[in-house]
């Protein structure tokens, strides 16, 4: 069990550090996403390779914004390495769901290097999105970005949230072989994407504005369901059909 708690340890200290040292960025990142709010538009996310755990995490979930789409790879992957293939993607994300100026745009990526994910921010803010990205600043400037300008996912969006993350995410060694396990970086992406939302309609019901939020459906609300489908139909078009 020693493991454990070490592993435990370095999640703490993980999500401590986040807390700490982006609590500027993380407020201005929720200052940004509650404009979109207001203003009636879409924050549009997106996660490259395991990631998008922490984009999939915000849609169609009980107290989260409903106006939160997820743009899906779904080649799995296999194209995050491929330049041009992320300006392609986005495109056709475009054409079905619209890019408008008063959205917003959130891309995870924890290593920042890979074509995809930096040709999303890249294209969100040659729309004129406010673009957020989160990821590991010292991985991200550490190794050599694989995509054509030569610029990693921190140099390419308005705001950077730094995970603060060993380079290589794994936070671990096995005694024996020494091999790295126990990877992190789920847990910190996680944390940032919910904190920014949580202050985003912290600040909302501070002004006593509207608050679109998805209410549970399995718990004591009766007309849950009417109530999230109505709020769905506030941005009719412009969201994903749950599961599609």
């Amino acid at each position: 069990m020693t493991m454990i708690n070490d592993y435990l340890n370095n999640i703490n200290k993980a999500l401590t550090t986040i807390k700490q040292e982006e609590a500027e960025k993380l407020q201005a990142a929720a200052d940004i996403i509650q404009t979109t709010i207001k203003a009636g538009g879409v924050i549009h996310s997106f996660g490259s390779g395991h990631s998008s755990l922490v984009a999939a995490d915000t849609i169609n979930r009980t107290g989260c914004p409903v106006p939160i789409n997820q743009i899906i790879d779904k080649t799995d992957d296999m194209a995050e390495r491929l330049n041009g293939y992320g300006a392609t993607l986005l495109r056709h994300y475009e054409e079905q769901y619209g890019l408008q100026e008063n959205d917003c745009l959130i891309v995870v990526s924890n290593s920042g290097r890979n074509p995809l994910p930096i040709e999303i921010a890249m294209g969100g803010r040659a729309r004129g999105l406010k673009t957020i990205a989160i990821c590991n600043v010292k991985q991200a400037t550490s190794l050599p970005s694989r995509h054509e300008s030569g610029k990693n996912l921190s140099q390419v969006a308005d705001l950077v949230l730094d995970t603060h993350l060993p380079i290589g995410e794994a936070s671990l060694a096995l005694p024996n072989s020494g091999l790295a396990v126990a990877p992190i970086s789920t847990f910190a992406g996680m944390l940032i994407m919910q904190s920014i939302l949580l202050l985003a309609l912290q600040g909302l019901d501070a002004e006593g504005a509207a608050i679109p939020i998805f209410v549970t459906d399995n718990g004591a609300i009766e007309d849950a369901d009417e109530r999230n489908a109505a709020s769905r139909r506030r941005y009719q078009g412009r969201l994903r059909r749950f599961g599609v």
